[in-house]
Formats: C-alpha cells, structure tokens, sequence
C-alpha cells in the first residue's frame, strides 16, 4: 500500500468515504476494500464499480453477518451465502452429534441465508467442518447420511480435507514420509485416504534430496 493510500484511509475529518474518493480509481478501490474491515459502511461501495463493487458488498455481508446484503454482491453472492453459512455451522449445529441428525437440521440454516438444500456446495460446507472436528477422521460415518447427495458431498469433502491437512501439515516443517502420520493426521482405515497418501507422498510431500545417496545406501 502506498504512503497516499495509508495517509488517504487513516483520517480526514469528513471520514473515510471522503478520504477514498479523492484518489484515482485504482487507488479507491483499494482504499474502500482495506476500510471496511473496520467500517463496513455501504455507502463505501457506492465508491467503486465493477467486481470491486462486488466484493465491497460481499464483505460488508461478510463483516455485518448479514446474507441479506450478498445479493448486492452480483456474481459472488451464492459464494457470499456460502462464506456466512461456513462462519455460523459451529454455532448453529452440534458438532458432536451422529451425521443424520445435523442433516435433519442443516436444511432449515440453508434456507435461513438463501442457500438451497438440493445445492451439494452448503452440504459440502457443511460436512468439512463437521468432520474437521472429530479425530480420527472417519468418512465411513457418511455412509449413514439419508440421502445420495448428502453422501457424495460428506465422502468427497473427507478427501478434500484430508489433503488440504497434508498440506498444512507439510507447510508447518512436519515429516509425512517416513513412519505413521502424526496424531492430528491420525483417520480411520479408508483405502481412499490410503491412496490420497500415497499419491501426494510420491508426488510432492516427499521431494528427492539434491544430494546423492552415502555409499552403501539401498538404491
């Protein structure tokens, strides 16, 4: 961020909406999209057109907690019910509970924010954070769900975020090549896992040293 930006959303007297359009179209859009965090103002994106404008209100739906706002959001706005539906799930459904009851009570918070049950995406939304929750990880408890697509979107999203765990877990400096995976990464036996395993082990979480092997080591 440029010295004009900091200084043109740090203050004037007349506010930040004032502040953000007195810069140049580029600039504005930044301006208005950095203020809103800490003033979700609508009146902001009045400022900027386009897929700023958009985004504007996505956050602002985003920040106030507020689904009504994402049909402003234009082409985000499905992505806009789907963020907030994704930020209430914990607070909204019981975790701990077995997979057919929180499917019996997902539909009405689907509806709540615009979202439509027969739409894989919040049931997707909504097995991630469930299962995230649970150790081991264990997609068999999917197989209870009542309908198919409930299923399909609990089994595939198991795999989604058992990679997306490999993944973290490989950027924070842990060794997934050698020996059992570690606690957090612990999931129930699943040939699907197994392979997702080994498929990222051979293809980039276990990279080839650049050196050569000491003499004598098994080739």
């Amino acid at each position: 961020m440029s010295w004009l930006l900091v200084f043109a959303c740090t203050g004037s007297p007349d506010g930040p909406a004032t502040d953000c359009a007195t810069l140049t179209p580029p600039l504005r859009a930044e301006c208005v999209l950095s203020t809103l965090e800490s003033n979700p103002d609508p009146a902001l994106c009045a400022l900027v057109e386009g897929d700023a404008a958009n985004e504007c209100h996505f956050r602002i739906a985003e920040h106030t907690d507020n689904p009504a706002r994402c049909k402003e959001a234009g082409p985000h706005a499905d992505a806009c019910r789907l963020h907030i539906f994704s930020q209430r799930l914990t607070s909204w459904l019981p975790m701990d509970a077995p997979l057919p009851q929180i499917a019996d009570l997902a539909p009405e918070y689907m509806n709540a924010v615009g979202l439509s049950p027969q739409d894989p995406r919040p049931w997707s939304a909504t097995w991630r954070t469930v299962l995230a929750s649970r150790h081991p990880l264990d997609r068999s408890t999917c197989k209870a769900l009542p309908s198919a697509l409930q299923q399909a979107a609990c089994l595939h999203t198991g795999i989604a975020l058992f990679h997306d765990q490999l993944t973290r877990a490989a950027s924070l400096g842990t060794d997934l090549c050698r020996g059992p995976l570690p606690p957090s990464l612990a999931h129930a036996p699943d040939p699907d896992l197994e392979h997702a395993l080994k498929r990222r082990r051979e293809n980039d979480l276990c990279e080839p040293s650049p050196l050569p092997p000491p003499p004598g080591a098994p080739q």
